[in-house]
């Protein structure tokens, strides 16, 4: 539960951050300019961290556990959160990186955070006597991945920034209303989740759904975490499409996306007909329930199609659309969860399944229709050239 912290916190404060940057930074064509706009952005991201610390410090941790149910040891909450905000803004530097069309130094500072963070883990474990000590070498490997990742950012002038990649944004929503939407859209996900994991824990056998609701949220978010890193890297190449292709762009996403779907749910059809080896493989003991395990297991293949379907439309620089569209998904979660919460960690999954499928008809008929529109007026514009 500690270590949902950290995906609750970067949902906070940098998730949507991290988008706005590499859809933005796509489209500036000069260097320095790249560089201001990522300081700015660095700021912002460290601004709004530290605001997230501050406001659990003065609530106090023992009341901020409740939004989990009330599960865990109070004293997590701290090295959770600082490691939370510090992984949140490497993840804000891979994207700027991504955004500037650096993909090798994005991965180079994904791959070596990764294993600064292990190492922290591995110290904690080795020098530590419980799971606080973990928790704090947790906090230890992320601020050694941020200084690496921030020692790369520092070398910008000197990194291949490829311009001809880079088109000018001349429609760009303003900064502050464009961070709002991004990170209202980010933080009606991951945090919700969570939320509605914390429904079934008033319910009948509630610590017991929501240990079952922690560890499957365990194997999702590693399930998702490729899905999501691979989304942000193609953000900046949509958003090159979106100028160049306009709507065949957005309709070949739609496409591929929903051949994604179908593929997806019939690998997951054949790994979820008895999930009782996946349980064994994994050895937690909270691992019991096939229908809870299934309804993950569907939503996982969904993601990728989904992952896609959202950066596609932040190409677009749709950000309040996507949040509107998140918030709906937010209300249903909620709802269904609620309605259901006597069937424990299966009414999320499947509450959350439902939701999902939703919103993949729905970005999926606004990216069509927008590509239709797109289509035309090129069509258009070519008639009148001749």
């Amino acid at each position: 539960v500690a270590f949902a912290w950290t995906a609750v916190s970067a949902s906070l404060t940098t998730g949507g951050l991290a988008n706005l940057a590499a859809q933005r930074l796509a489209t500036i064509l000069s260097p320095a300019e790249a560089r201001f706009f990522v300081r700015r952005v660095a700021l912002i991201g460290t601004t709004l961290s530290a605001l997230l610390v501050a406001i659990v410090l003065t609530i106090g941790a023992d009341r901020v556990v409740g939004l989990f149910g009330q599960s865990i040891d109070a004293r997590a909450i701290g090295p959770a959160l600082i490691s939370g905000a510090m992984w949140s803004l490497v993840m804000l530097a891979v994207a700027a990186l991504n955004g500037m069309h650096a993909a090798k130094q994005a991965a180079l500072v994904l791959s070596i955070g990764g294993a600064l963070q292990g190492f922290g883990l591995a110290l904690g474990l080795w020098l530590g006597h419980g799971k606080l000590d973990i928790l704090w070498g947790f906090a230890i490997g992320n601020a050694s991945a941020l200084a690496f990742a921030l020692w790369r950012l520092s070398l910008l002038p000197l990194l291949q920034y490829d311009r001809k990649h880079a088109l000018p944004y001349t429609n760009a929503t303003p900064l502050g209303s464009a961070v709002t939407w991004a990170t209202l859209a980010t933080a009606s996900v991951t945090p919700v989740t969570f939320a509605a994991g914390a429904i079934i824990s008033n319910g009948r056998d509630g610590a017991l759904q929501l240990a079952r609701f922690h560890a499957l949220e365990q194997l999702h978010q590693l399930a998702i975490y490729f899905p999501s890193v691979m989304a942000v890297a193609m953000l900046p190449v949509l958003t090159r499409q979106t100028f160049n292709g306009g709507g065949v762009s957005a309709r070949r996403v739609v496409k591929v996306s929903w051949l994604m779907v179908g593929f997806g749910s019939a690998l997951a059809l054949v790994l979820a007909w008895n999930p009782t080896w996946l349980h064994q493989f994994v050895g937690n003991p909270a691992l019991t329930d096939p229908a809870a395990t299934r309804g993950m297991l569907m939503h996982v293949a969904l993601h990728p199609s989904l992952s896609i379907l959202g950066s596609a439309v932040l190409a677009q620089g749709w950000f309040a659309s996507a949040t509107l569209l998140n918030i709906a998904w937010a209300g249903m979660l909620l709802g269904l969860t609620w309605l259901c919460r006597e069937e424990g960690a299966a009414a999320v999954q499947f509450a959350r399944l439902a939701a999902s499928g939703l919103l993949l008809v729905a970005l999926s008929v606004l990216l069509w229709i927008a590509g239709r529109s797109a289509h035309s007026v090129r069509n258009l514009s070519s008639g009148k050239t001749s």
